[in-house]
C-alpha cells in the first residue's frame, strides 16, 4: 500500500513534469509567434496613404493665388487712371502751347500791322505838310480852299482828282500843256518842283473842298 502511494507521488510527479515541458513549449511557440507577428507589419511602415497631403498641397495654395487676383485688379485701375492724367497733363500742354502760338501770333500781326501802319500813317501826314506848304504859292491866285477861278479864267481846282492834276502840272512843267492860254504862267510856277513834290501838292489839292 504504502509502495502504490509512491507509485502515485512519482507518476503524479511525471506528468506534471511533462505538462510543465509542454507548457514551456508552448509559452516559447506563442513567443515566438508573437515575434514573427511584431516582426512581420514592419514592411508595411511605409503606408500607401502617406502621400495624400502632397497631392493636397496645391488646394493649401490655391488660397494665394486667389488672393493675387484682387491685387491685380486695383493696379489695373491705377495703371488706367495713371494714363488718364498723363494724357490729361499732354492735353493740357498742347492748348497751353497752341495758346501761346495764337497770341503770339496775334501779337507778331499787331506789331506786323502797327509797324506798316506807321511809317504810311507818317508818310501821310509829312505828304499832307509838304503839300499844304507848296500850296502856299498857289493859294494867290486859286484861293486857300483851291475854289477860285485862277484870273478869271481856270477851272476849280478843289477836289480834283489826284491823278488828273498830276498829270496836268506835269504838262506845265515840261511847256507841253497851255491850257486857258495860261501855259506860261503855270511852266513858271511848276518848275522847280520834283515829282515827289508834284505827288504832295497834287494829293492836298485833291484833299481841299
Amino acid at each position: 500500500m504504502r509502495r502504490l502511494g509512491m507509485i502515485s507521488i512519482v507518476a503524479a510527479a511525471l506528468l506534471f513534469v511533462g505538462c510543465g515541458n509542454k507548457e514551456e513549449h508552448k509559452a516559447q511557440t506563442e513567443q515566438k509567434s508573437v515575434e514573427h507577428k511584431v516582426e512581420a507589419p514592419q514592411p508595411a511602415a511605409k503606408p500607401q496613404s502617406a502621400p495624400a497631403p502632397k497631392a493636397e498641397a496645391p488646394k493649401a495654395e490655391a488660397p494665394k493665388a486667389e488672393a493675387a487676383k484682387p491685387e491685380a485688379k486695383p493696379a489695373a485701375e491705377q495703371a488706367t487712371e495713371a494714363a488718364k492724367e498723363v494724357a490729361q497733363k499732354a492735353k493740357e500742354s498742347v492748348q497751353e502751347a497752341k495758346e501761346k502760338v495764337v497770341e503770339s501770333a496775334k501779337e507778331a500781326v499787331a506789331a506786323a500791322t502797327g509797324a506798316a501802319t506807321a511809317p504810311a500813317a507818317a508818310k501821310s501826314g509829312d505828304l499832307a505838310a509838304k503839300g499844304k506848304e507848296l500850296y502856299a504859292k498857289c493859294a494867290s491866285c486859286h484861293g486857300p480852299k483851291g475854289n477860285l477861278k485862277a484870273l478869271n479864267k481856270s477851272g476849280i481846282i478843289a477836289g480834283m482828282p489826284k491823278d488828273e492834276i498830276v498829270k496836268k502840272l506835269k504838262g506845265y512843267k515840261a511847256g507841253t500843256l497851255n491850257q486857258y492860254g495860261m501855259g506860261g504862267l503855270m511852266k513858271g510856277q511848276v518848275a522847280t518842283l520834283s515829282d515827289a513834290d508834284i505827288e504832295a501838292l497834287a494829293a492836298y489839292i485833291s484833299s481841299l473842298k
